[in-house]
């Protein structure tokens, strides 16, 4: 499931999720089931939009430039499991 919603926010972002995040969330689902799943999308959502917040003040990123969350989801997913 939550492959599909990440797909259906791709094809309405117009490509600002890529499809390695599709595939991570959908291989994250069946690993760890939807509850834990959404704990560690918020989690990776949270992480990658500080990172990207920092990146935009140091700059090395620009405003409009694309950043994948990957990173991020597997950290977080990681971490949950560990803990």
């Amino acid at each position: 499931v939550g492959g599909i919603v990440f797909l259906v926010l791709a094809v309405l972002t117009k490509g600002g999720i890529g499809g390695g995040d599709i595939k991570l969330v959908a291989a994250l689902g069946l690993w760890l089931g939807s509850d834990m799943l959404m704990t560690v999308v918020i989690a990776g959502i949270v992480l990658g939009g500080m990172a990207a917040l920092i990146m935009l003040a140091t700059g090395k990123r620009k405003k409009g430039d694309f950043f994948a969350y990957v990173p991020y989801f597997t950290i977080s997913a990681l971490l949950f499991t560990l803990l």
